[in-house]
């Protein structure tokens, strides 16, 4: 929940405007969630990041401004989100209890077993389909090789995507620049339908810094590589803190038996029963993922 700004020399220099995407500045951009940010028509537009958050805003940037530089470090894995309408017949015949059911079917797909049908054409369980078939083809196969089949489904898996990429981007060498190698869930998996599209837009620019990052930023605006892009609003989409103590991210203390602070309990690593309560803290209940699994 704490925004995080990336340490980048001469960041506090620069005079045009600035805003990370969570404080997102409408009374500058003008629009709203749904885009049209028409105040950007006459400006020069740069946003710094391109994870999940940037391959939100990037389409409605590239929509709305006058020029658009998206600087990237490591390209996303961005697949096809294929949203479509709620059917209101089918949303009406659904019955209580319909939520857990469809966790349950998600999990159990996620997981390595049954894919249910609303989840064939699913992108989170895209890697376990190309699993299973591999392990289909194989037959019965060591355990120790169910490592190097997950391996294998992986690496297609993210073919399919960079192959989604060359699809969507019409300059060869932007869309290689766009194409993330490395396993599914090394990054956030991303999808989205409009942000590689974005990219033939002739007024946006993929600035790859090849994991470099920001030079600086000067007062006109950014240096990567040695050149500077003069700007009118800098936007961060650089995500938030994580690593840090709850204490930073929280804004307060908690303090339990004895006056003992809970950041002096946990100084050496975060104890817990369960996850959900601190030995000397009576009546605190943690309702975060601290030493908790996931369901």
């Amino acid at each position: 929940n704490r925004p995080r700004l990336p340490g980048i020399e001469g960041a506090d220099q620069f005079k045009g405007h600035t805003f990370h995407t969570c404080r997102w500045d409408y009374g500058y951009t003008g629009g709203g969630h749904d885009g049209n940010l028409t105040n950007l028509a006459d400006k020069k537009v740069a946003i710094i990041g391109t994870g999940a958050t940037a391959i939100q805003c990037v389409p409605a940037l590239g929509a709305s401004a006058k020029e658009l530089y998206v600087i990237q470090r490591t390209p996303s894995s961005v697949d096809a989100r294929n949203n479509s309408e709620t059917d209101p017949e089918w949303a009406a015949g659904l019955e209580p209890g319909w939520q857990a059911l469809r966790q349950k079917r998600f999990g159990d797909a996620f997981l390595g077993g049954p894919i249910a049908p609303e989840f064939q054409d699913e992108g989170w369980t895209r890697m376990v389909r190309n699993l299973q078939a591999l392990k289909e083809q194989a037959g019965d196969v060591p355990m120790q090789e169910l490592a190097n089949l997950a391996q294998l489904a992986d690496f297609k898996t993210m073919e399919q995507i960079r192959g989604l990429v060359d699809e969507s981007v019409e300059d060869p060498e932007v869309a290689s620049k766009l194409k993330a190698f490395y396993n599914q869930f090394c990054k956030r998996p991303t999808f989205n339908d409009d942000f590689l599209p974005t990219f033939n837009r002739s007024n946006v620019e993929l600035i790859d810094t090849d994991g470099q990052g920001v030079d600086h930023v000067t007062e006109k605006g950014v240096v990567v590589a040695g050149v500077e892009y003069e700007l009118d609003c800098l936007i961060y989409g650089t995500g938030f803190e994580v690593g840090t103590s709850y204490t930073r991210r929280s804004g307060y203390e908690v303090f339990g038996r004895d006056g003992r602070a809970l950041s002096e309990h946990w100084q050496e690593g975060t104890r817990t029963l369960h996850g959900m309560g601190s030995h000397g803290f009576p009546n605190l209940f943690i309702m975060n993922t601290s030493q908790g699994g996931f369901t």
